[in-house]
């Protein structure tokens, strides 16, 4: 992150409290220039077991291209907050819908032109978050991504044929499994109804 740039405070306050629980330590890698992401990111690469949770800003967003080689490079897992660091070949993003939040600020237009005032109007927090996966990052890397992950996300970059060859087996044994099966009964259906057995 930049911290001339970032809102990184209350991301580095959720890492250091969640990563105890992972049996991970978190480390801030604060950057503010090229030089310094290309050997942060060097550094962290040659870490055994190590990934990177890239924080959302304007930073990180111009040098997303040289951040995803880099991680490419290096064959580190990384972790975006927008989708289209995976469109541009990123591992995976998980954040906020961008979509539904320029759907909301446009109703809010339309309120205000139509005359509310905008002090009226209640401030309102995205409400619609997306899991996106690349597994030709993940394959790029040598990583497997499990196929419990896979079925939250909203979007893999895959053609799903090539997912259901390669992953089949692993896919319908999350199925099968109680606990996974009923929060993703229109997923498991479509896996059914491709040839998988329950």
């Amino acid at each position: 992150f930049n911290p001339r740039a970032a809102p990184y405070t209350s991301y580095l306050r959720s890492f250091d409290a969640s990563a105890p629980a992972f049996a991970v330590q978190a480390v801030a890698t604060p950057v503010l220039d090229a030089a310094d992401l290309e050997n942060a990111i060097r550094a962290l690469g040659r870490e055994p077991n190590s990934a990177m949770f890239v924080v959302p800003d304007v930073f990180v967003q111009v040098h997303r291209e040289l951040i995803i080689r880099l991680a490419g490079q290096y064959r580190l897992p990384a972790i975006y907050p927008y989708r289209f660091f995976v469109t541009s070949g990123g591992l995976m993003s998980y954040g906020l819908d961008t979509v539904a939040v320029f759907r909301l600020a446009a109703s809010y237009v339309d309120r205000i032109l139509k005359g509310a005032a905008p002090a009226d109007l209640p401030v309102q927090a995205p409400m619609t978050f997306q899991l996106i996966v690349n597994l030709k990052a993940a394959n790029a890397i040598g990583l497997t991504i499990p196929g419990s992950i896979l079925m939250r996300a909203a979007e893999v970059s895959e053609a799903f044929d090539k997912l259901w060859a390669k992953n089949k087996a692993a896919m319908m044994k999350e199925c099968n499994d109680a606990a996974m099966s009923k929060p993703h009964a229109q997923f498991c259906e479509k896996l059914r109804a491709l040839g998988g057995k329950a």
